[in-house]
């Protein structure tokens, strides 16, 4: 699984194009955001949960994506911060 987002930074990194180049941050940032909340649901939550419990899947969904959302706001602050020291 690492050497899958090994390969991903790498391809973002040297082999896009420069428009592409730009949004790696935001891209790579979302993508952790996104299945480190739903990890963190599964391990957390649904092993606690009865299967009698009616869970809003829909709303872990939502949940989710605005957890990746956040995460590549961030992803892409660091990125633009990185790109500026590194102009300098």
């Amino acid at each position: 699984m690492c050497s899958i987002y090994a390969y991903f930074v790498y391809q973002s990194t040297f082999l896009l194009p420069n428009n592409m180049k730009n949004k790696a941050g935001k891209i790579i940032g979302f993508l952790i955001g996104f299945a480190g909340f739903l990890l963190f649901f599964k391990l957390v939550f649904l092993d606690r949960l009865t299967p009698e419990d009616e869970l809003a899947p829909g709303v872990v969904m939502i949940a989710a994506a605005v957890s990746g959302v956040v995460l590549g706001y961030l992803g892409g602050l660091v990125q633009q911060n990185f790109i500026r020291h590194t102009e300098i």
